[in-house]
This record gives structure tokens, C-alpha cells and sequence, in this order.
């Protein structure tokens, strides 16, 4: 879709138009397919005739880090983006954002601070969520002190149920909001907006429990609204909602707009749901390093793939030697290949090892394979933001030829 950034390194455009069999392993791949389908269905759901959802789509870029991919949503619509930290920011603003909601409580250090008003002062919108009245002192003083040109509307973060940031009450959440009407003028505005997003729900695998747990999002939400109107002030935009719970608080009346992020990879955790509207498309390129009986070894452990939801990755596939396409598993889905006895797990910071019969391994991953150490495969990690904050790029792959069509500049950082 797009050219390598130029920030590439030569090892990683030294892939480009090479076979997925020839490419140093572990990589982050992205295959094409199932990328286009996942953009073509967003884009329905959002753009169709039908106009599914009555609201906005700010993609969250905690999946992807990227400023190619933020560059691919700005066309597919997107009226922002949702970003959990600054480095996120500042890779959509490179891919070309004019729109950015700081979606987490920022760092009040020094540095952070002023890093925050110069990423705002070249946009047009910048965003930030608080929870408490130091926050708002902070960002005012900051925003005075480095930038006095710049405006940085606050967002009110309620809490409605994760228990992690955000405010517990509706009479918080306004005592807050008049806090940065206080300050008003002064480097920061409120322009009524809230974020209600309860990231606990979006692997509640039953859609019905989790409509359920979305409904209580919304009630919350309306009594903030309730809350805001007794006191004379107006709540204009409301966001939240993720990849599991998006259409559902997208059709409640109650949200502007939603921040669905990992719908453009998915992982083993949210394909797990049972109502899963999304194709993966994201996997670890792993070669086999090590035969044993009833056993693969894999060159990918910890340190390239993140375990931390379901503590299993899931194989999808292997790599022909030399051209072809990827060989899917037709197992994949099922656990990674346990219809048929097998077990993939992390066995270090360096290995993934697939188990069970050599039947069935060779049933999984092929006669070739299983024959001696040195073939390619591609796993799907547990869970892809984490997983992409391991890479510096990402290859994005053709399927009919497994062959590397782009590389992908990732702004990943110790902090994601």
C-alpha cells in the first residue's frame, strides 16, 4: 500500500519482495487479506448505506504504533486517533493526524509535559484525559510555560467499572470539569467531552454477558449526563468503546464516537469471542530450531510474543521453502491444532514449543517440517499491542506469493 519509510533499517528493506522462507526470523508479519478485509469491514460499518453506527470512528493506535497504518485509517475515515501514550501520538501525527485524544492520565514530569505541548502544537486538536485537578494545574502551568499558543482541551475520565483511571462518581466528574472552566484561558479548555471506556469487557467471550456489562457503560454514562445537566453544564462528546464493545456502545445514543484498535490484527484472545467480526492478520514469523519426539521448537519466546492474556499462542501456519503461499493449518482456530492432541506454549524467553504425538505434529505443520530443523512458520500471537511494541518494523505480506510487499515503520517505546 505504502513505501518503507525512509527511516528503515537495511536489513529490514532488504525484505521487501522476498519470500517469507528467506526473511531472518522472529518477524512481525502482516498478511494483506485479511488487512484489506478487516479495513472493508470497518468501513462498512461505519460507511455503508446502511449507516450501522450514528458515530465517529477514532481508531485507538496502541495496536499498531504506526505512522503508515495511521496514515491508512486518516483514508478510511478516521477522524482521529485515540493514543495511549506519547510516543503513540507522536506516530500518528507523523502518518499525517491532525486529531489526537491522549485516551491515558499523562506522566507529569517535566519533560513529558513540555513533550506533550509541542506534539499539540502541531495539530489542530489535541485531547488529554484527566482524573484529577493536579492534572489540569499541570498541563495549565506547562502549556503557559513552553507553548502559550497552544490549547489543550481536557477530557473528563470517568470510571465505569475497570476500576483502574478515572473518576468513581458523576459529582466528581463535574467538580472536575468546573476545575478546568477555573482555569479556562490559561493553556486548557473543557468543551464537555468524557471518555467512558471499560477496557474489562472486551474479552467477555458471550456477546450476550458482554452486552450486558456494556449496557451498565451506558447507564453510567447517562448519569453523568444527568449529573453535568443539574449543575448547568453540557456533555457534547462522549468516547470509548473497543474492539469487542464498539458497535454495541456505538448504538447506544449515548457515544460520539468509538476507539476500536485491534480490529485490524486481531490475536488469540479476541478471536476467542465467540461473535468475532474480524480476521487475523497479524503473526510472528518463527523458524523451527530444534526436533524432537513429540515436539517442534521455535526460535520465539517472550521476548518476541506476549503471553500475558491467554498464555497461548495459536499456529497458523507454515512457510513453504523457496515461493508459494503460506500452507494454513486446518486446525487453525481450534486452539492451535488441539482437535487433533497438540499444545503450543512458551517454553522461555526464546522458545515456543509445539507438542503432542509426531503424528499429529506432522498432521499440523507437514512431512517437510516436522523432517529436520530450519522451516519457517507463523504464529498468532496471545496478544498483539504488546507483541508490536517487541518490533521495530512489521513486513506486510502478500498471501497468493508470501512475498514481502512493504515495510512498516513502528514508534514503539518502553512505556508502549
Amino acid at each position: 500500500m505504502r513505501a518503507a519509510t525512509s527511516s528503515s533499517s537495511l536489513r529490514q528493506l532488504q525484505a521487501l519482495g522476498r519470500h517469507l522462507s528467506r526473511i531472518e526470523t522472529p518477524r512481525l508479519v502482516v498478511m494483506e487479506s485479511a488487512f484489506a478485509y478487516n479495513r472493508e469491514k470497518m468501513d462498512k460499518i461505519f460507511n455503508s448505506h446502511e449507516n450501522l453506527l450514528k458515530c465517529n470512528f477514532r481508531p485507538h493506535s496502541k495496536a499498531h504504533k504506526s505512522p503508515a497504518i495511521a496514515r491508512i485509517q486518516l483514508e478510511d475515515g478516521a477522524v482521529g486517533f485515540a493514543c495511549q501514550t506519547l510516543t503513540e501520538a507522536e506516530a500518528c501525527v507523523k502518518g499525517g493526524a491532525k486529531d489526537i485524544l491522549l485516551s491515558n492520565e499523562t506522566p507529569l514530569q517535566p519533560d513529558s509535559l513540555k513533550r506533550l505541548v509541542d506534539i499539540a502544537s502541531r495539530i489542530e486538536s489535541f485531547k488529554v484525559c484527566v482524573d484529577h485537578p493536579h492534572q489540569v494545574a499541570c498541563l495549565s502551568a506547562a502549556v503557559m510555560q513552553y507553548n502559550p499558543k497552544v490549547n489543550v482541551e481536557c477530557v473528563v475520565d470517568v470510571d465505569v467499572g475497570q476500576g483502574r483511571c478515572g473518576l468513581s462518581t458523576p459529582a466528581e466528574a463535574v467538580t472536575l470539569a468546573q476545575s478546568v472552566l477555573r482555569l479556562e484561558g490559561q493553556g486548557v479548555t473543557f468543551k464537555g467531552g468524557i471518555q467512558a471506556y471499560h477496557g474489562g469487557i472486551q474479552h467477555i467471550r458471550d456477546p450476550v454477558d458482554r452486552k450486558n456489562e456494556s449496557d451498565v457503560v451506558v447507564q453510567i454514562v447517562e448519569e453523568v449526563r444527568r449529573e453535568f445537566s443539574r449543575a448547568g453544564l453540557e456533555i457534547t462528546s462522549v468516547t470509548g468503546g473497543g474492539t469487542g464493545s464498539f458497535t454495541m456502545e456505538g448504538n447506544s445514543g449515548q457515544f460520539t464516537e468509538v476507539q476500536p484498535g485491534s480490529y485490524l490484527f486481531m490475536d488469540a484472545d479476541y478471536c476467542a469471542n465467540h461473535d468475532a467480526i474480524f480476521k487475523p492478520s497479524l503473526f510472528v514469523l518463527a523458524s523451527i530450531i530444534s526436533i524432537g519426539d513429540g515436539r517442534l521448537v521455535l526460535d520465539v519466546g517472550t521476548k518476541g510474543m506476549d503471553y500475558s492474556c491467554i498464555k497461548s499462542p495459536v499456529f497458523y501456519g507454515s512457510v513453504p521453502n523457496g515461493r508459494g503461499p503460506v500452507e494454513v493449518s486446518p486446525y487453525f482456530g481450534a486452539a492451535g491444532g488441539a482437535a487433533k492432541g497438540i499444545t503450543v506454549h512458551c517454553a522461555g524467553d526464546e522458545h515456543t514449543v509445539l507438542k503432542g504425538s509426531n503424528e499429529s505434529l506432522r498432521a499440523l505443520v507437514g512431512d517437510r517440517h516436522c523432517a529436520r530443523p530450519g522451516g519457517a512458520v507463523l504464529i498468532q500471537p496471545a496478544h498483539c499491542d504488546p507483541t508490536v511494541n517487541m518490533y521495530d518494523h512489521m513486513l506486510y505480506v502478500e498471501d497468493e506469493t508470501a512475498t514481502v510487499k512493504d515495510v512498516w515503520e513502528i514508534n514503539r517505546a518502553a512505556g508502549g
